[in-house]
Parts: C-alpha cells; structure tokens; sequence
C-alpha cells in the first residue's frame, strides 16, 4: 500500500534469489518539459513474514526509519524523483 501526494506511480514488489524483498517504484508524473514532478513524503506499507531488519532506500542511499508490527512494515519515503528501489532485509538477512 502506497499513500500520499496524488502521483501516477508504477509499484513492482519482488523478491530476489537471496529471499530480499525488493519494491520497485516508478514515478510517471510529467510535468512541463518533459521533466517528472517529484513525489514527497510517500507513506509504505508491506506485509512482510519474519521480523524486519532494516529498510534502505538504494538510489538515494539512505536507511529509512520503520514500524514493524503484526507481520507489516510501514515506512516513508522522503521523495520519489523518477525511480527508487527499497530494500527491506529481515533478521535473517541484511546485504546492503
């Protein structure tokens, strides 16, 4: 689930060979110019199995604070400019 400012988004969750559980997320809201309007303060949550480690957001390379309860982990993103990727790594695994 993704909450926040209005923004056409492409949202892919996936998990990698390692069981890391990556979110893809896609903005496409073009503005003038052909430039894309940043989203701001994009509010996540995932259902997660296992107790959650950590959540990092990889392009801006910046671990992200989390609530984890009740199998689900909620987190922020600060802002979306065209592409980010989030990593979120339970306690049996962190790589990043």
């Amino acid at each position: 689930e993704v909450t926040g400012p209005p923004h056409l988004l492409h949202v892919n969750l996936r998990a990698d060979e390692a069981g890391d559980t990556l979110l893809h997320l896609v903005n496409y809201e073009i503005g003038s110019v052909d430039r894309v309007i940043p989203a701001n303060d994009l509010r996540i949550a995932l259902r997660m199995a296992g107790s959650v480690r950590s959540v990092k957001a990889l392009r801006l390379e910046r671990d992200l604070p989390f609530d984890a309860a009740g199998g689900r982990v909620e987190f922020t993103l600060p802002r979306l400019d065209e592409y980010e990727v989030i990593a979120v790594a339970t306690a049996e695994q962190e790589r990043w």
